[in-house]
């Protein structure tokens, strides 16, 4: 499995649980901020009510449970 498919891979099983995606593990595993050159996306999904970041973890919100599929989606394409 490459780096990008391991990224994808534990982005979209982390944002299926309550718990949601650990920040600091993402930078130690993949060596750089999860927010690297996704800001903009964060912010309109943040902005939209799908996702919430707190604790150091990024976790989708009820709305965002809804369409997780549309959110990893955007998350990856960023």
């Amino acid at each position: 499995m490459t780096d990008a498919e391991r990224m994808d891979e534990t982005l979209m099983l982390t944002t299926r649980t309550a718990r949601g995606l650990d920040l600091i593990a993402w930078e130690r595993e993949f060596g750089a901020p999860f927010a690297a050159g996704r800001e903009a996306a964060l912010r309109r999904l943040s902005d939209g009510g799908f996702i919430e970041i707190n604790g150091g973890f990024l976790r989708l919100t009820l709305r965002g449970m809804e369409v997780q599929d549309a959110v990893v989606l955007e998350l990856t394409e960023a």
